[in-house]
């Protein structure tokens, strides 16, 4: 579920273009764009939906909304746009380094327990491309299941009843991830 997530504005700043800030959200500090807000300045609060500020808010309203949605556990989205922007920067420059015309496809491996959510970085990958060279490139992602130890079975299993990671064979607790964390890029298409 993507939500709007309540932040303070604590600093601007340009990135490729894109009117940036650093946005407090309780004790977390995450950048987020500001271009769909022009009137948002430093000390504001901003709702912050897949890492863009679409609106502005007042304090008092910002700490309620705030408070539901860790209530809820819905502050994963945060960290997309970060995301994005770094997997197009290091797109770009493996690009160049192989000196490529074009990047068709970028593939990108995503561990169910990395924090990242899906939905969010895909939407976010397409802003962050714009005015790049991978403007018309395509993010898939291929979702990486959580496999773990399992210290009763002896073997690699996946695990059942995700969040809770238990072997999927004979219902043990886990003790390491073998997969499931995963955030790299795995392949891409170039045309040379």
């Amino acid at each position: 579920m993507c939500l709007a997530i309540p932040g303070k504005v604590l600093e601007e700043f340009d990135r490729r273009g894109m009117r940036m800030a650093k946005v407090q959200f309780g004790g977390i500090v995450r950048e987020a764009s500001l271009d769909y807000v022009p009137s948002a300045r430093v000390g504001d609060y901003v709702l912050v939906h897949v890492g863009f500020a679409i609106s502005t808010v007042d304090k008092d309203e910002a700490a309620r909304t705030y408070e539901l949605l860790e209530q809820m556990d819905q502050l994963t989205e945060l960290n997309a746009p970060v995301i994005a922007l770094a997997i197009v920067d290091g797109v770009l420059e493996e690009a160049e380094r192989h000196q490529a015309r074009q990047v068709e496809v970028v593939h990108l491996r995503l561990g169910r327990l990395s924090g990242v959510d899906k939905e969010a970085l895909q939407f976010s990958y397409g802003i962050a491309c714009q005015q790049t060279a991978l403007c018309h490139s395509r993010l898939v992602i291929e979702d990486v299941e959580v496999v773990i130890d399992c210290p009763a079975c002896g073997g690699e299993r996946r695990a059942q009843f995700f969040p809770l990671l238990l072997c999927s064979v004979c219902g043990a607790a886990a003790e390491h991830v073998v997969r499931g964390k995963e955030l790299e890029i795995s392949r891409l298409e170039i045309t040379a």
